[in-house]
């Protein structure tokens, strides 16, 4: 698949059929489809975890740099990061026609000092938006 690696791990959640060889009787798997890999769960398992420590808040953008920017929000002083990835547009609406320095927006806050240090992979705590 494009490049991809086509291998399969402990863990992966898989569909295949059963063939019985008639002259052996040995049995073998066959059309395995891969249904979800473990790291695609785990990845979806933590963002529902950090999107449940999340709180809902409001505010404006007030920077934008090379695909990141900040918030100010009305519930707290000190300005919060935002990922463009993390940005979520209506329809019809991308990034040079919606995300602009001003721009009133409804974010989630993730306060990263409420992770313990294995979920942050080591990295000092901060506040992050997910879903601007």
């Amino acid at each position: 698949r494009g490049g991809q690696d086509n291998r399969l791990s402990r863990g992966d959640i898989i569909e295949f059929t059963v063939v019985t060889e008639k002259r052996t009787g040995n049995k073998y798997a066959r059309r395995i489809t891969l249904l979800q890999s473990e790291r695609e769960r785990a990845q979806k398992e933590r963002e529902e975890k950090l999107l449940g420590l999340a709180t809902k808040e409001r505010g404006a953008v007030v920077s934008l740099k090379n695909g990141y920017g900040f918030l100010r929000s009305v519930s707290r002083r000190e300005e919060v990061y935002f990922n463009f990835s993390n940005v979520q547009y209506k329809e019809g609406e991308d990034e040079a026609s919606s995300l602009r320095v001003g721009t009133e927006c409804e974010f989630l806050v993730l306060d990263e000092n409420l992770l313990d240090k294995s979920e942050r992979n080591g990295r000092a705590a901060k506040v992050s938006a997910r879903d601007v």
